[in-house]
């Protein structure tokens, strides 16, 4: 195993901890797959092999929760005798995927050792995914086009625009954690609600609140330091809305206020864990350009191997290679 499969691992565990979070909190927004240009790269992409494959089966590894290949190829309007396929290890993902995409057969099964009986395909896709499962598992993908098909990768790129985004998103959360924000506003709000039900009135919520303004501040200087969008706008959202809270507490149920801030205390350290595996998984050029080494001694010729960038002076987003099996 290279430094680069040790670094990208990411257990089962935090991967099903990730997809089961995502489903209930803004904490799970970052890592830039939403990011315009690489719908744009899909769109491109996908109109320019639409003819050469009129029916064609497409699979995608690593699919996550579907992202722009699935939302680009359901945009195109593609024959319905289509038939498409998503592969991702996490149980929680493939559901969110099939939900969403009716027509999609998902499957659950390890990247790094996919099973045989996929067979071969037209188009195999991934966007920031199988390179969490290292070389060996990019490697893999070579196995899987059929003659004349091809691979269409988007892969992390090391020091590009999302690997700076990951970095602060996770730096910014183990900051929020940190503080210990979160435990004393739960502290504040028990003893704000309690008051609120009691014929005694005391100065326990009055010195809760006061426990949490140093936490506040350090929150301020979090987000002065990285911009209130870090870490896909958990923390300015989670800062407003304690404050709100705090200053109408009549107007809120106490059960769904203090569910909220434990449960979210719980979720982000696989958040940080999973902005860490994007930052550990990127590629660097070296590790780029043997992989499009390795393209190559497969049978492929390669269609397309760049950085993709929005203009030529920009930091790049991610790499990009599209290949065709000759």
């Amino acid at each position: 195993m290279t430094e680069h499969d040790e670094k990208a691992a990411l257990t089962p565990t935090a991967w099903a901890n990730y997809w089961r979070g995502s489903q209930q909190t803004s904490a799970y927004t970052s890592g830039g797959a939403a990011h315009p240009l690489l719908a744009s790269f899909w769109l491109e992409y996908l109109t320019s092999v639409r003819e050469k494959f009129p029916a064609v089966r497409l699979l995608d590894v690593a699919s996550g929760g579907g992202g722009t290949v699935l939302d680009s190829f359901s945009a195109l309007g593609f024959n319905v005798e289509a038939q498409l396929t998503c592969v991702d290890q996490s149980v929680d993902a493939i559901q969110q995927l099939t939900t969403k995409y009716p027509r999609v057969r998902g499957i659950v099964a390890d990247v790094s050792s996919l099973p045989a009986s996929l067979g071969e395909f037209d188009i195999v896709t991934s966007q920031f995914g199988a390179e969490y499962a290292g070389q060996q598992a990019l490697e893999g993908l070579l196995d899987l086009p059929g003659q004349g098909g091809q691979l269409a990768l988007v892969l992390h790129y090391q020091d590009g625009l999302i690997f700076r985004e990951c970095e602060h998103s996770a730096l910014a959360v183990r900051r929020l954690l940190a503080s210990e924000l979160l435990p004393l506003s739960v502290e504040m709000f028990k003893a704000g609600f309690e008051q609120l039900n009691s014929p005694v009135k005391t100065e326990a919520f009055r010195t809760a609140a006061l426990r949490v303004m140093p936490a506040f501040k350090l929150i301020e200087g979090i987000l002065d330091e990285f911009g209130e969008h870090v870490a896909g706008d958990t923390i300015i959202t989670l800062y407003t809305s304690i404050a709100e809270i705090q200053q109408n507490l009549p107007r809120y149920e106490p059960a769904e206020v203090l569910d909220w801030l434990v449960r979210l205390e719980a979720e982000l350290p696989a958040y940080i864990e999973r902005m860490e595996s994007m930052q550990h998984s990127a590629l660097s050029r070296a590790q780029y350009k043997a992989f499009c080494t390795r393209v190559l001694e497969s049978g492929f010729n390669l269609l397309q191997a760049r950085p993709l960038r929005s203009s030529p002076n920009e930091t790049p987003l991610a790499w990009v290679i599209v290949a065709e099996r000759g």
